[in-house]
């Protein structure tokens, strides 16, 4: 059960309202997993990746167990070239990965601009490391540690020059954006556990409004 001194998780049917998931995959079938690869769709089915030999896949079950098919699974992504640390805490890893994108996944689809231009902007990276406080609190309220958890080959380097994050190229594209599992589900952790979190959440509204004005998030009913 959870420690008592832990607040409880906020109501996750948001990130599944209809219910799809739950209906297509069953609890059993599930594993928790966390890449670090900064791709893009170059032309019709052609994707090329700016990461060569940094990227990683993280694999774990969700009650953290140690089994079988956890290490099938990660001797074939390294097999396919892709660096798979072994996690004590899944959790651990997909609140690594999280905390890193709630700033450059914000400010970047607000501002238009690349993972490089936005961390060399002294103003933007002033923010950006605000709001990567933040998320680090969130996590640390609910009981996890971010700093243990598994690093890229290379370090955790926010992004190359040219990259930009999978929510603005979505933007760009006219795709629907993943402002519910990034964004607004990150601040509903953050408000069960009483957490200010005020650049945040500012950034992450800023970004829903402008998600929705364009067609491209719906808040659920």
């Amino acid at each position: 059960g959870l420690a008592p001194e832990r607040p409880r998780p906020p109501d996750l049917s948001r990130l599944d309202p209809a219910g799809v998931l739950a209906k297509a995959v069953s609890p059993e079938r599930i594993v928790g997993a966390v890449v670090f690869s900064a791709n893009h769709v170059a032309a019709p089915g052609v994707i090329e990746n700016s990461t060569p030999g940094r990227n990683m896949l993280t694999v774990g079950e969700p009650d953290d167990g140690q089994t079988p098919r956890i290490a099938a699974l990660r001797k074939l992504i390294a097999a396919s070239g892709l660096h798979s640390p072994e996690t004590s805490d899944i959790r651990q890893a997909i609140w690594g990965k999280l905390v890193l994108n709630l700033g450059s996944s914000t400010l970047c689809t607000l501002t238009g601009l690349t993972a490089g231009a936005m961390v060399s902007d002294p103003d933007l990276g002033r923010i950006r490391d605000r709001i990567s406080a933040e998320g680090i609190a969130i996590a640390r309220a609910h009981g996890i540690a971010v700093e243990g958890a598994p690093k890229r080959p290379g370090g955790q380097v926010p992004g190359v020059v040219g990259h930009k994050p999978s929510m603005l190229q979505d933007f760009e594209r006219g795709r629907p954006m993943e402002v519910e599992s990034q964004l607004m589900t990150p601040l509903a952790f953050a408000k069960v556990a009483q957490v200010e979190v005020p650049a945040f959440e500012l950034a992450a509204v800023l970004c829903a409004r402008r998600a929705a004005e364009r067609g491209l998030y719906a808040p659920p009913q």
